[in-house]
C-alpha cells in the first residue's frame, strides 16, 4: 500500500472495503471508488490477500494505465497482469476458491 502511495496512487481510508456480499464472489474493484472483499464467501486468509492482491493491480492500473481503455481491450489486459501477478494462475488456486 505505501508503494501506491509512493507512485501517486492514493488510497484514501475506507478505499477497501470487507463487506457480507449478496452475489457468489470473492471482491471486485469499482473503478475510482473502492475494493470490495467478500468475508463471506473467503474461508482462509490467502482467499482474502489474493482477492486483495488481484484488486489492487487493478486499481494501480486504473490510475496509471494512461493508454488503457476500460472500455475496450484494456479491462482484459488488467485482468490477465491481476491473475498473473497476483497468484491466481497458480494450478493450486483452481483447487481453492473462484475469483
Amino acid at each position: 500500500m505505501e508503494n501506491l502511495e509512493k507512485s501517486g496512487c492514493g488510497i484514501r481510508k475506507n478505499f477497501i472495503k470487507a463487506t457480507n456480499c449478496i452475489q457468489e464472489c470473492s471482491g471486485g474493484f469499482s473503478r475510482g471508488t473502492e475494493i470490495v472483499v467478500c468475508y463471506n464467501h473467503l474461508k482462509f486468509q490467502d482467499q482474502v490477500d489474493q482477492t486483495m492482491i488481484h484488486d489492487i493491480i487493478h486499481a494501480y492500473d486504473d490510475r496509471h494505465g494512461a493508454n488503457l481503455n476500460w472500455n475496450n481491450c484494456g479491462q482484459a489486459c488488467s485482468e490477465i497482469r491481476a491473475n498473473h501477478l497476483s497468484g491466481n494462475c497458480h494450478y493450486i488456486m483452481r483447487f481453492s476458491f473462484v475469483i
